[in-house]
């Protein structure tokens, strides 16, 4: 099944009304550019809203816009760094951070 009829000329904008109303989890995946493995994840996880059918998995088009919606902007909002107040946070190096020394 191609998904070139899905994509908009631009990379990563999608045609919705062009997709069909309920996606599986090999079309989901061509429009999150991932593995099928990893959508069969997040819906075990129930981070994407889906419909179970035996062992199919079914996302609605809408509800995977509004979850992509959704967690982009969560993406967007950086949660700030906490230290103790009135200490410097230690310095990292390769990510392993050096006690300070005792002199």
């Amino acid at each position: 099944m191609s998904t070139g009829l899905w994509r908009a000329k631009k990379k990563g904008e999608t045609n919705w009304d062009k997709l069909p109303i309920v996606l599986d989890t090999r079309e989901v995946a061509s429009i999150l550019r991932c593995s099928v493995i990893f959508v069969r994840n997040m819906c075990a996880k129930k981070e994407i809203p889906h419909i179970r059918h035996g062992r199919t998995l079914r996302i609605p088009r809408d509800t995977l816009r509004d979850f992509m919606e959704t967690s982009s902007r969560e993406n967007l909002e950086i949660p700030p760094i906490r230290h103790i107040p009135g200490t410097v946070p230690k310095k990292t190096n390769n990510l392993i951070t050096k006690p300070p020394s005792s002199n």
